[in-house]
């Protein structure tokens, strides 16, 4: 039985659609992330799905319980927002005491619960602080202890990294491995950013203008969208879509019955015209079934990894990453695994 299924719910603000019949289910203990740009509705869903807004119809379920109308209080889902949501009088122990006081624990259990937590999460040292006197990266530790405390079965996380920089973001991300490793609860992540919605998701829905357009494993929904809008958001270098009937002959051999051809910028590889021995190279490497197009280069954009090449390809816009440096533009070649591509109606 799923520990989450959310049914067909919809929700208005005025005469304004936010969500349109969303409707999937989680396993106990999956980490899923709701992905998609703003204005998609993910964060009005994570609010419908801890009590904090009502649809107009559909349900909320856990583990088959019809939850729908239920106060936040009686659902067993804790809240993880982009800000630590702490009170800046109290230290932090305070904090976590003040965090489970509805649960009308004895004092010694709720006494227990927060030191065990604080010592699980290694924040000890951190207890007697006021929240003004730790740092980002810190103040993610304490926001997650401040959820787990609570012993929840469901842990919702809106945007939990929005606000962390580079390396506070990699620490708060593992952090999150290990919590769900130690505590085992069924995560929800709201995230814009595909390539964190990636890194941390055991499953991904894309939701776009407050409709669920994709659904499965990050490898499923990454290598076979079931829409281009929803293969242009799941990658910051999006997908490149060609119109079938627009390609050169050398597709006449593949079973292509759709009317768009997709493949990821990464996926490809580029042969320069003026590069002999690089071009020899990967004719060599080439499986049997590649396919070999030819592109033209006008632009690069650096990137410092790489390079992405901006191109045509039968006068259609594509991108492909490139490791190579100081591509020179004009007319090369492209080379397509077949097993990369992809099908698409709409």
């Amino acid at each position: 039985m799923p520990e989450i299924e959310i049914d067909d719910i919809t929700k208005r603000f005025g005469s304004v659609p936010v969500l349109r019949e969303v409707r999937f289910a989680l396993e106990k203990h999956q980490r899923c992330v709701l992905f998609g740009c703003s204005g998609a509705g993910k964060s009005t869903l994570l609010r419908i799905i801890a009590g904090l807004e009502h649809a107009e119809s559909g349900r909320i379920l856990f583990s088959g319980q019809d939850v729908t109308r239920l106060p936040p209080s009686r659902r067993s889902v804790a809240t993880v927002s982009q800000d630590a949501a702490l009170y800046p009088q109290l230290n932090l122990r305070d904090n976590l005491h003040i965090a489970i006081k509805r649960l009308r624990l004895p004092r010694p259990e709720a006494h227990s619960r927060v030191e065990t937590i604080l010592q699980q999460l290694g924040i000890v040292d951190l207890s007697q602080r006021l929240p003004s006197q730790i740092s980002g990266g810190e103040a993610a530790r304490v926001a997650f202890a401040r959820a787990l405390v609570a012993q929840p079965k469901i842990l919702l996380l809106d945007e939990p990294w929005s606000q962390l920089d580079g390396v506070n973001k990699q620490n708060a991300i593992q952090l999150l491995r290990e919590i769900t490793e130690k505590f085992r609860p069924t995560v929800l992540i709201v995230s814009h950013d595909p390539l964190d919605a990636m890194r941390v998701a055991d499953r991904i829905v894309v939701l776009d203008q407050g409709r669920v357009i994709d659904n499965g494993p990050p490898q499923q929904v990454y290598n076979n969208p079931q829409s281009k809008r929803s293969g242009e958001l799941l990658s910051p270098f999006g997908m490149n879509w060609l119109e079938s009937k627009r390609l050169p002959a050398v597709f006449n051999d593949l079973p292509i019955h759709k009317r768009y051809v997709g493949f990821r910028p990464e996926q490809a590889r580029i042969c320069f015209a003026d590069r002999h021995s690089e071009t020899r190279e990967h004719l060599n490497d080439e499986a049997a079934d590649d396919i070999r197009l030819p592109i033209l280069i006008h632009a690069c954009e650096r990137l410092g990894f790489a390079e992405l090449a901006h191109g045509s390809i039968a006068g259609q816009a594509v991108r492909i990453l490139t490791l190579a440096t100081e591509q020179p533009l004009g007319q090369h070649t492209v080379v397509i695994p077949r097993r990369s591509l992809c099908q698409l109606d709409d």
